[in-house]
């Protein structure tokens, strides 16, 4: 998830995620510079509803939503 790296922008995506039940397996954040773009990169243990990520995406501070599928979840 691309993002700008604002105060609240990392737990409003987890609050989407966890009020849907999907747990997050393991994440990682980074960014350029404070204030900056900044990347979330989550490994989930399901997948996320489509109207949850229609919903992260439409956020103020998201920039871009890439998900990707394991070949057994295909």
């Amino acid at each position: 998830i691309r993002h700008l790296d604002t105060p609240g922008a990392i737990a409003n995506v987890t609050g989407i995620l966890a009020r849907e039940g999907v747990n997050i397996a393991n994440m990682q954040s980074y960014r350029r510079q404070a204030g900056g773009d900044a990347m979330m990169v989550m490994e989930l243990d399901g997948l996320p509803a489509d109207a949850s990520v229609q919903t992260i995406r439409g956020m103020p501070d998201v920039q871009g939503v890439t998900l990707m599928r394991r070949r057994s979840d295909l």
